[in-house]
């Protein structure tokens, strides 16, 4: 048997309750998972599968598809027609429903759209995150939020200019430090409150980080994955992408927790406003 999602941290953060599932379904099935080498650290630790195989690309997992479908049978999860950056390479991963790399979006959060191309019914559950045994580094204070701005997709990103003032709002109003994480900081600040936290951590510290923290606020990216997972306080801005005017990638039933900022155009245009009173509401009550 075997199960790949090779693309993406967020996507194998939101598709772990299938890697549960399609164990449960195959008990007593030897299970292959394949991952993408930058992301597999993410099912490292779920306990579901008898082997871990890393591969460098997509492209790596279309040659290699083809020649295990003649002896395993397969749960691809990736979207039809996902396309690889690096060799410029289309899969081919047709289902039922009609979904494609150009309106996945169109049928619900990411876990239902993995679940429709592996052909498992759908649950609406919030994924499981297992950090194995982490430790954060002596630079974390006790009490912090947590920030992330940067996104794999300009378009899911707000400007750096109100990520700043935002750090100023909360300097001002609480005695908090504010984290940023991500692989390039979108900030430029010396206010004592802010600590970059970018390429100090590992993506496990990170996960950490971001279950620890009184808040998180990010826009649409992996780590945002993280936050649902572990049901953190967060505040995560959504706007339109592409030509989606409204979606959303979480799965789980609904948490008093979150706060899902949904602009009527590019989250870039999202007021700062807006944020302002989505931290004022989370953080008068701590």
């Amino acid at each position: 048997m075997v199960v790949s999602l090779v693309q993406h941290l967020g996507d194998n953060i939101a598709a772990e309750p299938l890697d549960a599932k399609i164990a449960e379904l195959n008990v007593e099935n030897y299970i292959i998972r394949f991952v993408g080498t930058p992301f597999s650290v993410i099912p490292e630790h779920n306990h579901h599968h008898q082997l871990l195989i890393k591969v460098s690309c997509l492209s790596e997992w279309i040659y290699t598809k083809f020649l295990l479908h003649f002896f395993w049978k397969i749960y691809d999860l990736h979207i039809h027609r996902s396309f690889c950056s690096k060799y410029r390479m289309k899969l081919n991963n047709p289902n039922r429903n009609g979904i494609g790399a150009d309106n996945y979006l169109d049928f619900g959060c990411l876990l239902k759209v993995f679940s429709d191309q592996a052909g498992i019914a759908f649950e609406n559950i919030r994924p499981h995150y297992n950090i194995g045994n982490e430790f954060l580094p002596d630079f974390v204070p006790a009490n912090y939020i947590v920030l992330h701005a940067e996104s794999n997709s300009e378009l899911r990103e707000w400007e750096a200019e109100k990520w700043e003032s935002l750090i100023s709002f909360i300097n001002s109003n609480w005695n908090l430090k504010v984290i940023e994480i991500g692989f390039n900081p979108k900030c430029s600040t010396s206010l004592p409150s802010y600590i970059n936290g970018c390429r100090r951590l590992s993506i496990n510290q990170i996960a950490l980080l971001i279950k620890n923290a009184k808040l998180f606020i990010g826009i649409d990216s992996g780590f945002a994955h993280f936050a649902n997972a572990f049901d953190a306080p967060r505040i995560i801005l959504l706007g339109h992408l592409y030509h989606y005017d409204y979606y959303m990638p979480f799965s789980g039933p609904p948490s008093p927790k979150a706060q899902y900022l949904h602009h009527t155009a590019k989250v870039k245009y999202l007021p700062l406003e807006a944020v302002e009173r989505a931290v004022r509401k989370e953080l008068d009550t701590i």
